[in-house]
């Protein structure tokens, strides 16, 4: 007789903040703009700097101004003011913004939207980014009788001395790396200069750059990150170190909005790249005594929290009690249920993100689900107000509830575990909750039926599903996802990192819009669904990168409400909308891409047809505030189009 084994799915997953760490994050870089505008301005700022979110070179001046008005730096999209930027306009109680950049990096319909909400708008621009910077430096004015140079070719440089040159009202200048312009000649023949900074190695601005300049000092580092460090030192007794503020080396978004806050509190702003940096440890280590807050700009995708541990020597090895104590507060028990209110499913879950109310469990737990409560080990029970993310394939979701008092947990980076290692998992198996467990690693990487787990000893039971597996420091390195029935110790857990692409991403979808059709889309006696055709469409084409350039799109499927004779109702709809932060690259595809683009949307199309082509569908690309492609299969061949204006 054949061995039947059976599946049963459970998980797990955890984070926690140490003390000495605060993390300001948001769903998008204009969220995380918008935090630290708050956290930075809770009486309210009269004045906010505005700059185009989606590349840099206009913006990277603009700290010393945002300094001078006392001023938090917010970002919006070209064509249309950020929404979370125009509420947090609102909520500051601003009476003033200033635009940074030409109407090619922030549109003449964000200024008339802004004045339309009574603002007084001014904006400050030049020909190009060099001469934006000239423009800001007037602004500015000279009275520090210092002047700081720094590449345009690139952001990081500039950002480095940004919380110096703001706390100090130096403007900062952007050059080309060979050339000074006759313009910057003439204005800098007006000052009267102590000191010029010049900031980066002589590929980034040339000695016959530097010597344009009086009474100059070079300050640079062997690349990005050896410049910032250098900056840091060179300016070292300026500094606050109470609070240091690190961001990414590897996107300018975050830095730029923290870069005001961070003047406003005289902190250096150090950068980092993706994985550890020995230098930057070294530097962090020889402030520990006077560092009391380490302020991390961005979220798990930009710094994870795993590096930020690493940073700060945060490898300790906990006992079983300790990890317990830590993390337990973290997990969560969840219970589902459908439109009648009957119990469906339960398992466990844990709060990735205190302050926004992420929870993360399993996909199969909610699945199907009209409705569903999350309780915490103090007994205080949410319900679920929306899903932000989830990903089939490894059976993770990442659910909203509005709570208050939470307790985030840390993620670790499941890359570093290794076989024999000592693992801990925390869940409600048998519902019964927060029971702890311990084992090792039996394998780091096992396979099966196409995802990859992790392969643990320590005991999983039903209900576990969603829990936490942890290392020995505390920190969730995988979820427990899977027991196989009839296998001795055959356990299994997704590897955490497979969580972290969702942190940042928001469906905005409550469980009933998401499972609550269940309608066949035409064909009468056919089981498809439109939730079955958006769980495709949405899995295999939500994430794309077309032309080098990343583009998410959240999509939608529903029934067709749209002819007014009612000859398509009930077909498929279908609607691809770019997320908010990748929108911007979308346009760049758009227009300097096109035929890329149109090969992948081609491509989609035949596939989609191919599935469903039995039934009628439409649908389309929404794009800004209107659609630039339609397509549909209702003459019986597949047609695709773009409206006239």
């Amino acid at each position: 007789m054949p061995l039947l084994v059976t599946i049963i799915f459970f998980m797990s997953a955890n984070v926690v903040y140490a003390e000495s760490t605060h993390r300001i994050s948001g769903e998008t870089r204009y969220h995380t703009a918008s935090n630290i505008a708050k956290e930075g301005w809770p009486d309210g700022s009269d004045y906010a700097i505005l700059a185009y979110g989606g590349n840099f070179p206009d913006a990277l001046a603009s700290t010393p101004l945002a300094s001078k008005y006392n001023a938090p730096i917010l970002l919006t999209d070209k064509l249309s003011l950020t929404p979370v930027t125009k509420s947090t306009l609102i909520s500051l109680g601003t009476k003033n913004v200033i635009i940074i950049g030409g109407t090619g990096a922030v549109s003449g319909t964000v200024e008339s939207q802004l004045k339309s909400m009574g603002l007084t708008v001014s904006r400050i621009s030049g020909s190009d980014r060099y001469n934006t910077s000239i423009e800001i430096a007037k602004r500015v004015g000279s009275d520090s009788g210092k002047l700081i140079i720094a590449p345009g070719s690139d952001f990081s440089n500039a950002l480095s001395v940004s919380s110096y040159a703001g706390e100090n009202q130096i403007p900062i200048i952007l050059v080309n790396q060979n050339t000074v312009s006759t313009n910057l000649k003439q204005f800098v023949s007006g000052l009267t200069l102590s000191q010029t900074y010049i900031i980066g190695t002589t590929n980034e601005i040339s000695e016959a750059v530097k010597n344009s300049f009086p009474n100059t000092t070079r300050i640079q580092g062997s690349d990005k990150y050896g410049t910032n460090l250098a900056v840091l030192k060179a300016f070292d007794s300026d500094y606050n170190f109470s609070t240091a503020f690190l961001a990414t080396g590897t996107s300018f978004a975050d830095a730029l909005a923290g870069s005001s806050y961070a003047a406003k509190l005289g902190a250096p702003i150090i950068l980092t790249g993706k994985t550890m940096d020995s230098r930057i440890i070294s530097y962090i280590d020889g402030k520990t005594s006077a560092m009391e807050q380490l302020t991390i700009l961005g979220g798990e995708a930009a710094i994870s929290t795993s590096l930020v541990n690493n940073y700060l020597g945060a490898v300790a090895t906990l006992t079983a009690k300790e990890i317990f104590t830590l993390v337990s507060p973290s997990v969560v028990y969840i219970e589902t249920f459908d439109s009648s209110g009957n119990a469906l499913a339960y398992g466990s879950g844990f709060i990735v993100d205190a302050a926004k109310g992420k929870v993360a469990t399993n996909y199969h737990i909610i699945d199907g689900a009209y409705s569903a409560r999350v309780k915490t080990l103090s007994g205080t029970v949410y319900t679920v107000e929306k899903v932000f993310a989830y990903n089939v394939a490894n059976d993770v979701a990442l659910l909203k509830i509005n709570g208050s008092g939470l307790k985030a947990v840390t993620l670790g980076d499941s890359s570093t575990i290794e076989t024999g290692d000592k693992i801990y998992a925390i869940g409600n198996p048998q519902g019964l909750e927060n029971t702890i467990s311990d084992g090792l690693i039996s394998t780091k990487s096992r396979v099966l039926d196409g995802t990859t787990y992790i392969q643990i000893s320590a005991p999983i039971s039903r209900g576990s599903s969603g829990g936490v597996l942890l290392n020995e420091q505390g920190n969730v390195i995988g979820i427990t996802s899977a027991v196989i029935d009839n296998g001795q110790n055959l356990n299994f857990a997704v590897p955490i990192n497979s969580l972290k692409p969702l942190l940042s991403l928001d469906i905005n979808k409550t469980l009933n819009e998401m499972f609550g059709s269940t309608n066949v889309p035409s064909n009468p006696g056919d089981d498809v669904t439109y939730l079955d055709v958006w769980r495709y469409i949405q899995t295999t084409y939500g994430t794309n990168i077309i032309d080098g350039k990343t583009i998410k799109y959240n999509v939608t499927v529903s029934p067709y409400e749209g002819d007014l004779d009612g000859s398509h109702a009930g077909s498929i709809f279908i609607v691809f909308t770019a997320t908010t932060d990748t929108s911007d690259a979308e346009d760049e595809v758009i227009m300097n891409s096109p035929s890329a683009y149109m090969s992948w949307f081609i491509s989609m199309i035949a596939d989609i047809d191919t599935r469903y082509g039995m039934y009628e569908y439409n649908g389309g690309m929404w794009y800004y505030d209107h659609f630039f492609l339609l397509f549909c299969n209702w003459s019986g061949d597949l047609e695709f189009w773009v409206p006239s204006e």
